[in-house]
């Protein structure tokens, strides 16, 4: 089922294709999952989108888009620093989504380096059953641990998605036990997904641009933070510039 007029239906039809019963192969996962925005249907699934929902707005966007882009400034600038040959994925395409994802789901300085890993996992453990996925297992169940902990302790950052989960947990609007399983519903395919969509073409996410080219780049109404970030002025077919990379590191959920 590929055309798009199906798989809108599908999605419309939670009575003929549920998904509070799990999504996952993973019966871990599932379970990890149950009562999140993705493993619910009707009422239950709308009440919860809108618990988050704000956060993902285009007004809400457009309010941090001065600082993603600043943060896409200071990483390309760093970049162009560089004189050693740069790696599209390590350097680019997990950095970048790295410099925004923990502060926006909450997550504190003390576990800045686990994110992709506990990202990963999570994919691999949903996959049909294979030797990654069982090996995935523990890395899914330390980060329900951590973020079980962090809901419990209220350690998590001000003005982010926990925050505010902690805050409707505190209303009755969900249950302080579902606070741990939403973020992880946010956290996966924030960091995931973003990394292999701009590390795939490498091409793409490794058009840094060249000290020399800066004026010209400015002319055309583009920053520096343009390729980062996937905004393009109209009529724009691609970057005008490339950087030398190495195109060898893969995606993590793509590792053997």
């Amino acid at each position: 089922m590929g055309r798009y007029d199906e798989v809108r239906a599908v999605l419309a039809d939670d009575e003929t294709f549920l998904s509070g019963h799990g999504v996952f192969f993973s019966e871990h996962l599932n379970q990890l999952m149950r009562g999140t925005i993705l493993a619910s249907d009707g009422p239950e699934h709308e009440r919860l989108r809108q618990v988050v929902a704000h956060r993902l707005t285009p007004r809400a966007l457009r309010e941090e888009q001065a600082s993603i882009e600043a943060k896409a400034d200071a990483l390309v600038t760093a970049l162009l620093e560089r004189d050693d040959v740069l790696d599209a994925v390590t350097d680019i395409a997990q950095a970048m989504p790295m410099s925004v994802v923990p502060d926006c789901v909450g997550v504190p300085e003390d576990c800045r380096h686990r994110p992709i890993e506990w990202a990963v996992a999570r994919l691999e453990v949903g996959v049909p059953p294979s030797e990654r996925g069982a090996a995935a297992v523990p890395m899914t169940v330390e980060l329900a641990e951590y973020l079980g902990a962090l809901v419990a302790e209220r350690r998590t950052i001000p003005g982010s998605l926990a925050h505010d989960l902690l805050a409707a947990a505190d209303r009755g609007e969900v249950s302080m036990e579902q606070c741990p399983a939403l973020m992880i519903d946010y956290f996966g395919p924030s960091l995931e997904t973003t990394i292999s969509q701009r590390g795939d073409p490498p091409g793409e996410s490794a058009a840094v641009l060249h000290p020399g080219h800066r004026p010209g780049h400015r002319d055309r109404g583009m920053s520096p933070a343009d390729g980062l970030t996937g905004r393009r002025r109209p009529g724009h077919r691609g970057p005008p510039w490339r950087r030398p990379v190495r195109c060898t590191t893969e995606s993590p959920s793509r590792k053997k």
